[in-house]
C-alpha cells in the first residue's frame, strides 16, 4: 500500500526503517549461525581457495558492479533532506555502514564452510541447520523472512523516483483527481511487475542482461558524463582520473555480467551446460575494454570541447 498511496520518499523513507531493520536481523543470524555450527556440530574441513579461475574473479567483481544498482534512488533521497548540505555526510556515513554489513556475512560464512558455501549463503546455513534439529532452522528461518520483508519494503522506494519523474512530466500535481489517478496508475505499475516476474520464461539470465546492460549506464555512466558536463572546470584532473577509472571497471563488470548471462540464457533455452573458456572469455573482455578506454577519452574531449565553446 506504500507504494501505491504514499506520494513522495519523504513519505516512503519509514518504510526504510523496517527494511534496514530486517536487514541487519538476517546479517546478525548469518554471521551468528555459521559460528554455532562450528562449535557444535561436526563439520567437515573447510577447503579455502582465493582465488578458483580469472571467471570467477571477474563474474565476483561484476556482482560487486550491479550491488550498486540502486543509487538511482539517492538524488531524490537528497532532495527530501531539510539541509541538502549534509548529503555528502549522509552518503559517507551510508557507505561506510554498508561497507560493513557486506563484509561480515561474505567473510564469516566463508571462513566456517569454505568452498562449499553458496549463494545466497543462507542456502548453506539452511543444509546444516536440518542437521542440527528444530532449534537451528528456528533462526534460519526468520532470516529468511527477513530478507523477504527486506525485498519487499524496497519495492516502495525504488520505484518512488520513477514514479515522481511519471507525475512531473504529467503534472499529475494540477489536477482535480490526483489522488485516484495516483493510486490506480501505481498499482497497475505495481500488478504489471509482479505479471512480468512470474511468468517470464528464463527470468534471472534475462534479468541478467537488462541489468548489466541498464545498471551500468543509468548508475555510472550517465551521472558520471552529466557530473562532467555541468562541472569541467571545476573538477581537477584528479578527479576526472578517478571518474575514468570507474567507468573502467563498470565497463568490466557490464561486459562480464552480459557475458555470463548471455550464456545462461543459452543454456537454459537449449538445455546446455556451455561454458565458455578463458581465452575467449578474457578476449572478449579484453577487447570490449579496450574500446571502451578509447570511447571514454573521446567523450572526454568532446565534453571538454563543448565547454570550452559555451564558455567563448
Amino acid at each position: 500500500m506504500g507504494m501505491i498511496t504514499m506520494k513522495t520518499l519523504r513519505e516512503v523513507s519509514w518504510i526504510a526503517i523496517f527494511g534496514i531493520g530486517a536487514t541487519c536481523l538476517a546479517i546478525v543470524i548469518i554471521v551468528i549461525m555459521p559460528i554455532i555450527f562450528h562449535d557444535k556440530l561436526d563439520l567437515p574441513q573447510p577447503k579455502h581457495q582465493i582465488i578458483s579461475s580469472g571467471q570467477t574473479f571477474a563474474t565476483s567483481f561484476a556482482v560487486m558492479v550491479f550491488a550498486y544498482g540502486g543509487h538511482n534512488v539517492f538524488p531524490a533521497l537528497a532532495s527530501t533532506l531539510k539541509d541538502t548540505r549534509s548529503y555528502r555526510h549522509f552518503m559517507d556515513a551510508a557507505y561506510v555502514c554498508i561497507v560493513g554489513l557486506y563484509l561480515l556475512p561474505s567473510i564469516v560464512p566463508y571462513i566456517i564452510f569454505g568452498q562449499s558455501v553458496e549463494s545466497p549463503v543462507l542456502t548453506t546455513i539452511s543444509r546444516y541447520a536440518t542437521i542440527g534439529g528444530k532449534s537451528y532452522t528456528v533462526p534460519v528461518d526468520l532470516a529468511w523472512i527477513a530478507m523477504l520483508l527486506h525485498l519487499w519494503m524496497t519495492i516502495p522506494i525504488i520505484n518512488n523516483p520513477v514514479f515522481l519523474w511519471i507525475e512531473e512530466i504529467t503534472h499529475l500535481s494540477n489536477s482535480r483527481y490526483e489522488a485516484p489517478i495516483r493510486i490506480v496508475y501505481r498499482f497497475i505499475f505495481l500488478a504489471v511487475q509482479a505479471a512480468v516476474a512470474m511468468t517470464l520464461r528464463y527470468f534471472d539470465p534475462i534479468m541478467g542482461i537488462i541489468g548489466a546492460t541498464v545498471i551500468s549506464g543509468t548508475v555510472f555512466f550517465l551521472p558520471c558524463f552529466i557530473y562532467l558536463k555541468l562541472n569541467w572546470k571545476n573538477v581537477g584532473v584528479s578527479e576526472k582520473c578517478w571518474i575514468y577509472l570507474v567507468l573502467l571497471l563498470a565497463t568490466v563488470g557490464s561486459v562480464v555480467g552480459l557475458v555470463n548471462a548471455i550464456v545462461e540464457l543459452m543454456n537454459a533455452m537449449n538445455g546446455t551446460t556451455i561454458k565458455l573458456s578463458d581465452k575467449v572469455f578474457f578476449s572478449i573482455l579484453g577487447s570490449s575494454t579496450a574500446l571502451t578506454a578509447v570511447g571514454l577519452i573521446f567523450i572526454f574531449i568532446l565534453i571538454k570541447k563543448q565547454n570550452s565553446s559555451n564558455v567563448l
